[in-house]
C-alpha cells in the first residue's frame, strides 16, 4: 500500500520562505534555484554562504 503525505502549508508559511528567500539572495548578492524542496534551498543557501566566504 502506497502511503501519501499531504503537507499543510498555511499564508505565513509562505509569506516567511518569500521572506527568507529575498533576504538570502541580497545578503549573498546571488539568486536562489527556486525549483527545489524548501530542505533542498536551505541547503543551498548554506553552500552558497560558503561559496561566498571562500571566494572572497
Amino acid at each position: 500500500m502506497e502511503m501519501q503525505v499531504y503537507i499543510k502549508y498555511n499564508a505565513t508559511d509562505i509569506d516567511y520562505l518569500a521572506q527568507f528567500i529575498n533576504e538570502v539572495e541580497k545578503a549573498l548578492g546571488k539568486k536562489l534555484l527556486l525549483e527545489q524542496s524548501v530542505d533542498s534551498l536551505v541547503c543551498e543557501y548554506f553552500v552558497q554562504s560558503i561559496q561566498v566566504k571562500i571566494d572572497s
